[in-house]
């Protein structure tokens, strides 16, 4: 293509990046009518059509880039072929474009079958052809399609794979000095790996167990050259072939040679053989067997290792799990003892180490309460002997606060987190969290305070706070907030003034800012964590879960120019990473197989199934289309979105949310701390179903013909939609729904269900509108005037709550702004109904309907006003006299009890300056989460 092709072309593009596709439509015909030839302008229109909103348009793309994909002769340049199979993808997914019911896979196999056989000695074609196929996970065309260069590829499917490796591995030649054909056997260990694969995928274990044992092929073999990932594809055979006796014999035979050559530091032997994997394979093995010699062979392995100086971490935790074993199957005095001891010697080796709660936590409660407190106690005799010594070294004061810390940590899970209650332990906690914290900033310069081991100190003062403000189980917690949180809040701001960056104060933050309906700054505190890439997949929820019924508008911070300040975008940023996921993932998957890294490939495979079924994914899409609804203005294009969006996703749906990254020092059996600083329950999939319905049955309500839309109301889109509408009614019957709905959400979902129902019949795409149903239409009625007597009636304004205005100044709520907020999305979707879909110009019989419509009309606006009327007390209450004092002595404690002493320890390490510019902040951020209340209109 010539260079004056090349400027003209990304003119269009750049007008395409632009979000100006009329412009690059323009371009594109004025070049065509010129008389321009050549298939790539050709295709550039075709996908020019198919980028646009409108159905038609979209059409008149598919019918171009058809006409292109049959053209005589076959289109070769693999550029346009390129712009060709982007065309198709976007008019849906492969396999299935249902609104015009085509089946695009049939055309994109189409254009590359011709294009090779227009040119069968194009290596370069054949190759683009096989990884648009992979790329695709078009399996058996790509297979057919592989060229002699990627003729090893092939070994991807199914017994062709089998038998073709098979074949390769048996012309490896047995004796190590013939020098390999990389062309005929397997030569490397990317080759070995995907052996291995192929083989345990074709349920032949055992002939894989043999390979790896093999003199050729093996472990130790020169193909294999010492990779360490052989070893463990050995045990995990061994594992699930359930033989225990060889994998403790094969694990022993490691260990043992990695103790008889721990010395010498040149030998890889010793540093594979002190492996976790190895030394966890050998205590599961060791229980399996539960026979009385290879216990005590395997004791005295352990016992070789613990004698070292210094002792290795995978020894000690070897020897926690074999006393761990050993009081699960005897619970004698002596396996207590042993295991107590065990916990000691543990502490005592590893108690100036960050990993050590973590690696006792799932030891400790086995210990009775005797044991344990016999820790605890050994633990502080601990931290007091390193703190006797040199105290004038900076190095042994760190020692002392990590211990400290450590320490901290198995009091609060062993001691506090069962006495959430007891006023005068929790106090004392706090005071010694706090005060081990304020040590650590005198120890710790600024510069690098990152690493303050003493910070952990503050999180967990702020933990136990956030329980304080908690009844005993988590899910009674989503009612009410108290100054603790504030107080929690406050240690953790106060935290993040001296160290910007502490990824679990931010994380932590964030959810308490959300549960106290602070979103302005749980959306400032959001953007110090950083999000990107796949953690928006993972991490964002904590800050986007019902994000559009808690703070649907950007925040009034204007000096950030990062674009997760709006939640919009922020939704749309998240939605973006999955969008690209597929193509990144198909480039590594390319990149996998040219270099040869086999093994990868099925990883990848699994990351792109679980992005591509996300809750998240879905649960951003639904919270987007909401905010769409607050933002734009009835009768916006963007208000009525394409009905054909809304088909249920795949099941079953991945969760791939990382809870686990949050700090957690709960008992096992009791719920995790993320639970209790949960908004609301959690979503999961029928909550994404159900949400996804309702949307359904939303964009159904509020579609209008002169959007431009051509989902008109055919039978197909009608069947959809009472199948929907039925579904719904189901999800919302069912008995467990408050495990991932709020009362609001219940209410919201039946309501919809109802106003769809009552208007379905509106619109048949003549002139005339049928009437709604006057018996739903009374029960609709029933709903927002929250009559009594009705076993369905649920208030939908139920839980809006008064702001307390006495000495005990209460908090606001996230619940207060989820109610209003659904509330309002009910109200407007109803508004629309009412004013766009109801017969008007009737006279007779349908007096007693408009009466009835009109009626509805008034409790709509009724309605709407008693929620900003309960958004502006809570404005005017936040903007009285002494509001700020109040909020300020709740964070101090300035009144009786023990808030109060809670209050005066935060007080040490907190100046009144700085409280009253915090509260401020806080003030502030509430003014602004209810003024976002107020800036929703609903006609």
């Amino acid at each position: 293509m010539s260079s004056v092709a090349e400027r003209k072309n990304q003119q269009i593009w750049d007008a395409l990046d632009a979000n100006n596709s009329k412009q690059a439509l323009q371009l594109c015909m004025k070049r065509i009518k010129k008389g321009e030839k050549g298939d790539y302008i050709h295709a550039l229109k075709a996908y020019i059509l198919t980028q646009w909103a409108s159905a038609g348009y979209r059409k008149d793309g598919f019918v171009a880039a058809k006409t292109l994909v049959e053209k005589d002769p076959p289109i070769t340049d693999l550029e346009t072929l390129s712009l060709l199979l982007r065309s198709l993808e976007s008019l849906g997914t492969l396999g299935q474009a249902e609104p015009m019911n085509i089946d695009i896979k049939h055309y994109a196999t189409l254009l590359w079958e011709r294009a090779l056989k227009a040119n069968p000695g194009d290596e370069t074609l054949a190759r683009e052809c096989f990884f648009s196929y992979l790329q695709q996970r078009d399996w058996r065309n790509a297979q057919k399609t592989a060229p002699d260069s990627v003729e090893a590829d092939r070994k991807l499917f199914g017994n062709l794979a089998y038998k073709m490796i098979s074949k390769a591995a048996s012309e490896v030649p047995t004796d190590p000095q013939v020098l390999l054909s990389p062309g005929r056997s397997i030569s490397t260990p990317e080759e070995l790996q995907l052996l291995v694969t192929i083989f345990r995928r074709a349920n032949e274990a055992s002939e894989a167990l043999r390979i790896l044992d093999s003199q050729n092929l093996g472990i130790s073999s020169s193909v294999a050259k010492g990779d360490w990932s052989f070893v463990r594809h050995k045990l995990e055979i061994l594992e699930e072939q359930k033989r225990w006796h060889d994998v403790w014999t094969f694990c022993k035979d490691l260990l043992v040679g990695a103790s008889s050559t721990l010395d010498d530091k040149t030998s890889s032997e010793a540093t594979n053989g002190d492996d976790w994997t190895i030394w966890k394979a050998f205590i599961g093995a060791n229980t399996q067997l539960n026979k009385s010699e290879p216990s005590n062979e395997t004791e005295a392995v352990i016992t070789s290792f613990l004698g070292r100086s210094p002792v290795g971490r995978n020894a000690l935790l070897a020897r926690l799990h074999f006393d761990r074993a050993e009081i699960s199957s005897n619970h004698s005095p002596k396996a207590s003892s042993n295991l107590l001891s065990s916990c000691q010697r543990y502490f005592d080796n590893a108690a100036s180490k960050i990993c050590c709660y973590d690696d006792l936590r799932d030891t400790i409660e086995l210990l009775d309460l005797e044991a344990q407190q016999s820790l605890l106690d050994h633990a502080k005799e601990t931290c007091e002997r390193i703190h006797s010594s040199d105290q004038s070294d900076k190095g042994t004061l760190l020692r002392w606060i990590t211990a400290r810390v450590n320490e901290l940590k198995l009091h609060l899970h062993l001691r506090i987190s069962q006495l959430k209650r007891s006023h005068p332990d929790t106090v004392n906690f706090i005071t010694d969290c706090v005060n081990l914290y304020k040590v650590s900033l005198s120890a710790v310069t600024p510069s690098s305070s990152s690493n303050n081991p003493g910070e952990d100190a503050c999180i967990l003062a702020a933990m136990v706070l956030v329980h304080l403000s908690q009844h005993e189980k988590p899910a009674e917690t989503w009612q009410s907030s108290s100054p603790c949180l504030l107080q929690a809040a406050a240690l953790l701001e106060f935290l993040l003034s001296h160290s910007a960056h502490n990824y679990q104060a931010l994380l932590i933050l964030v959810r308490i800012y959300g549960i106290l309906g602070c979103h302005p700054l749980a959306f400032k505190t959001y953007s110090r964590l950083s999000i990107k890439n796949i953690q928006l997949d993972t991490i964002a929820h904590n800050l986007l879960t019902r994000i559009s019924t808690l703070h649907p508008w950007p925040v009034a911070d204007r000096s950030s120019k990062k674009g997760n300040q709006d939640p919009s975008l922020e939704l749309q940023r998240a939605l973006t990473v999955h969008k690209k996921s597929e193509d990144q993932i198909s480039k590594m998957i390319k990149l996998a197989v040219e270099q040869g890294s086999y093994n990868q490939i099925p990883g990848f495979l699994a990351l792109g199934e679980q992005l591509d079924k996300s809750i998240c994914k879905c649960m951003y899409q639904i919270e987007s289309r909401r905010i769409m609804r607050f933002i734009h203005k009835k009768g916006s294009v963007a208000a009525a979105p394409d009905v054909h969006a809304y088909d249920l996703p795949l099941a079953p749906l991945s969760d791939n949310r990382d809870d686990g990254v949050m700090l957690n020092f709960e008992r096992l059996e009791s719920p995790s701390f993320e639970e209790y600083i949960r908004i609301g329950p959690k979503p999961g999939a029928t909550w994404v179903t159900a949400f996804t319905v309702s949307e359904h049955l939303v964009a159904s309500i509020m579609f209008r013909k002169d959007n431009g839309s051509e989902a008109a109301s055919t039978a197909n889109i009608e069947s959809r939609l009472e199948v929907a509408a039925k579904e719904l009614k189901e999800i919302c019957a069912m008995e467990d729904t408050t495990l991932e709905f709020t009362k609001l959400e219940l209410s919201y979902l039946t309501l919809c269900a109802l106003v769809h129902e009552c208007f379905r019949g509106q619109w048949d795409g003549s002139a005339s509108k049928n009437a709604p149903d006057m018996t739903l239409l009374q029960e609709i009625n029933v709903w927002l005037g929250s009559k009594a007597g009705n076993s369905r009636n649920v208030a939908i304004v139920n839980g809006l709550q008064e702001l307390r205005t006495d000495q005990s100044f209460q908090a606001l709520s996230w619940e207060t702004l989820h109610n209003a907020f659904m509330t309002l999305d009910v109200l407007k979707i109803l508004a629309f109904a009412l004013h766009e879909r109801t017969p008007r110009g009737r006279t007779g019989d349908d007096k007693t309907l408009q009466a009835a419509l009109t009626y509805t009309t008034k409790l709509v606006t009724e309605l709407y006003e008693e929620v900003r009327s309960k958004i502006i007390g809570h404005k005017n209450v936040l903007s009285e006299s002494g509001a700020k004092t109040r909020l300020g002595n709740s964070i101090l404690g300035e009144e009786d009890g023990h808030q109060g002493s809670i209050g005066a320890v935060l007080g040490t390490l907190m100046s009144a300056s700085w409280v009253e510019a915090f509260t401020m902040k806080v003030s502030n951020s509430w003014q602004e989460a209810l003024d976002g209340v107020l800036y929703v209109k609903i006609d």
